[in-house]
């Protein structure tokens, strides 16, 4: 039991002093509401977002107090592998991963949306 702890702090260790600071675009998309007519609306430019295992999220103009969840979703964005409501625990467990997943922050009128590939 003590072998299989220490194999897992060493494999967390490990994952944190390789964890670099993160940039990546985010698209902010309102959250869905029912419409009696439809409106046409142009497509929203990217936010550039920042994720570091120092600073935890920062996005352009939302307060990280604002965002209700931090989610982790696979690849093709239906499954949610991990959900948070700190930014720190979302950059620690972030930074333990590899390979391609997509973000999802929610605040109380916004989605923000992102793709990452570790």
């Amino acid at each position: 039991m003590k072998k299989l702890i220490l194999i897992f702090a060493l494999l967390f260790s490990a994952a944190q002093l390789r964890a670099d600071d993160v940039r990546l675009p985010l698209i902010p998309g309102e959250d869905p509401e029912p419409e009696e007519f439809p409106r046409h609306k142009l497509p929203v430019r990217p936010i550039t977002c920042t994720i570091s295992s120092e600073n935890g999220v920062n996005i352009p103009g939302v307060e990280t107090s604002d965002i209700i969840s931090f989610d982790v979703y696979d690849q093709s964005g239906e499954l949610c592998l991990a959900s948070f409501i700190n930014d720190m625990d979302f950059a620690t467990f972030l930074f333990s991963l590899e390979g391609d997943y997509t973000l999802r922050f929610v605040t109380d009128g916004k989605t923000y949306i992102g793709y990452i590939s570790l």
